[in-house]
């Protein structure tokens, strides 16, 4: 990424509307901003607030971060949790906001280096960076495996490896949990095996296979976009993730939540088929990793407040 280094550098960082890709873009503002870079963080106005409400020290208390807020334009009871509206929130409210911030920031301070990072999932920003002729980079925010599977999306389609849909007829994911339910509460491994014997929609479909070379076999019934989400929001995912990774594979700089030593074979197997990997995690507060500093592990960034009076409890 070409910083000049007589220039101030700052950053205008964008992660996408939701828990866990809030908290590790978090520390990537932290490490940038202890880096020396001027921080610009956006979210939106409902999440910001229920960080500040949640938390005694968000970003706003650190000296090289700024928040800035966007309403998201959902009626206050709507949901949240929806991954299709967060989408929409972030194409059609956050996207045009950033242009309107980053142009203002040109303006207000010419004489710094500008570069934007933003989430995986919201990959439309990036549109903006081109448009201003500024650096960029991507953040994915979960395993490196999950990202390799995602990537070759387009590959096993093309192979029939998977549905054109992404999805599988039978509700095989949701009877395993039930089945495993059953076994629990009952705890009789014969009454398990008449139901499973009974049940006579076991899809044939769903099987152990070897996706990638660098990754053990995976049951077919727990590719990315299929556990714990509704048939509608499986397709969603499935067709967005796709969408996604036709525009990361243009980014020169895709860093990941993780490192090395914990998916070395993924990330080799990554770069040897040309994908962009810079793992820079694990993303969690310095202080989590015995660090002498416990700056980071001040700064929280939770929806809701931490329970203290379990780890009594722990400690015993």
């Amino acid at each position: 990424m070409d910083i000049s280094p007589s220039k101030r550098h700052r950053a205008v960082l964008v992660p996408f509307p939701a828990q866990g890709h809030i908290n590790p873009m978090t520390q990537v503002a932290l490490k940038l901003g202890k880096a020396g870079f001027l921080v610009t963080f956006v979210n939106t106005e409902y999440n910001h607030s229920r960080i500040e409400e949640a938390n005694k020290k968000s970003l706003n208390n650190h000296r090289m971060i700024q928040s800035v807020v966007v309403p998201d334009g959902l009626p206050s009871s709507d949901s949240r949790t929806d991954i299709a509206k967060l989408c929409g929130v972030t194409e059609n409210v956050i996207v045009p906001f950033l242009d309107n911030l980053i142009h203002q920031i040109k303006e207000e301070d010419n004489d710094s280096s500008l570069c934007l990072v933003v989430d995986a999932f919201a990959l439309r920003a990036v549109e903006i960076a081109q448009r201003h002729h500024i650096p960029k980079a991507v953040l994915w925010t979960s395993l490196t495996a999950t990202y390799a599977l995602v990537y070759n999306i387009a590959p096993f389609l093309s192979a029939q490896i998977i549905p054109s849909d992404g999805m599988h007829t039978n509700n095989y994911y949701d009877l395993m949990n039930l089945l495993i339910i059953v076994y629990v509460f009952i705890a009789n491994i014969d009454i398990l095996c008449f139901l499973m014997e009974a049940y006579a929609g076991i899809p044939k479909d769903f099987k152990m296979m070897k996706y990638l070379p660098s990754m053990p076999p995976l049951c077919s019934a727990h590719l990315p976009w299929l556990p714990g989400f509704t048939d509608s929001q499986k397709e969603f995912i499935f067709h967005f993730l796709n969408r996604c990774m036709e525009r990361v594979r243009e980014i020169d700089w895709v860093i990941f939540n993780s490192f090395h030593h914990l998916e070395a074979p993924t990330i080799c197997n990554l770069v040897e088929n040309g994908g962009s990997v810079y793992p820079i995690g694990p993303l969690i507060p310095s202080a989590f990793l015995n660090s002498t500093s416990g700056v980071e592990l001040e700064i929280v960034m939770g929806f809701w407040a931490e329970e203290g009076e379990c780890l009594n409890w722990l400690d015993r």
